[in-house]
């Protein structure tokens, strides 16, 4: 499998997967391709570090990749409105230590300081080594930053 990043006319980001590029290609040209969001069939290839799903390299203890279906998702609105609200719950809930969250989280997970729900900024390289480290994370997209005020 191959997963590339994508983003619909209305600039909606979201991951497609795929056996190929050239399945890829045939979806995009035959207008298989739509957005989870809104629905447009006008998507565009986003610049990403590749990310294979490589079935030789699974062992015990490697998840099995879920398939994408877009025909269970929920309408676009309905959808959106119910990412907003999660993000809105994260945000609500949690302490914002903005670019300490690699420290912090480190800290946390090695027992130098007591657990708490935060959130921050990092790099792609920082999500790397956390979770190379073996730290519990969850990458939250920050495209919802300036819908949630």
């Amino acid at each position: 499998m191959i997963v590339f990043d994508l983003k619909c006319e209305n600039a909606h980001l979201f991951e497609g997967w795929f056996g190929s590029e050239p399945e890829y290609q045939s979806q995009l040209k035959n207008a298989l391709l739509t957005c989870p969001m809104c629905g447009t069939d006008k998507i565009v290839k986003m610049p990403s570090a590749p990310n294979l799903v490589l079935h030789h390299q699974k062992n015990e203890n490697t998840p099995t990749p879920i398939e994408p279906s877009l025909s269970n998702l929920p309408k676009s609105k309905d959808l959106q409105e119910k990412m907003l609200h999660f993000a809105r719950i994260l945000i609500n809930n949690t302490e914002d230590v903005k670019d300490k969250f690699a420290e912090e989280v480190r800290k946390m997970h090695y027992g130098e300081i007591e657990e708490r729900a935060i959130r921050g900024e990092v790099s792609l390289q920082q999500t790397v080594e956390l979770l190379e480290e073996g730290v519990e994370i969850l990458p939250i997209p920050s495209m919802f930053n300036n819908k949630l005020n």
